[in-house]
């Protein structure tokens, strides 16, 4: 497994807190890719909506699977802006078997609408799988 976190150049102190998260978690061999800034791309190859930025943060993401898919290896693809759960090891452990399924991508805590509809669907769910009878919080992370 290796994995990445997207970084734009000018974001140190996202580098920063993002190579202090990752070593509290044993994850160092997640590296920095750099990000591509949006605003030195052409408008004109820009989908229609998108900003400069969120054409940038498309353009990183795609080169990011282009380099899984020359390394033919399972990647973890992150952003420097997201909180890191401790239960990401675990959670990675579990889907390295996927690594070998029919699956092209996984996501995982991934929440990019935090509705109230959407967080209802996402507690009934967690609430499904948890183990019965318990209430360990470490099982709720």
């Amino acid at each position: 497994m290796q994995g990445v976190y997207i970084n734009l150049a000018n974001s140190t102190e996202r580098h920063r807190q993002m190579t202090v998260a990752l070593a509290a978690l044993d994850m160092g061999w997640v590296r920095r890719l750099p990000a591509v800034d949006g605003n030195g791309l052409s408008p004109s190859g820009r989908a229609t909506g998108l900003s400069a930025g969120e054409h940038g943060c498309f353009v990183s993401h795609a080169r990011a699977v282009h380099q899984a898919s020359i390394d033919n290896d399972w990647t973890l693809v992150l952003e420097d802006d997201l909180r890191l759960s401790p239960a990401l090891p675990d959670v990675l452990a579990q889907l390295a078997p996927a690594a070998s399924s029919p699956y092209d991508l996984i996501f995982v805590e991934c929440m990019p609408y935090a509705t109230t509809t959407a967080l209802l669907g996402l507690w009934q769910s967690l609430r499904r799988r948890l183990p019965a009878g318990g209430t360990d919080d470490a099982a709720r992370h």
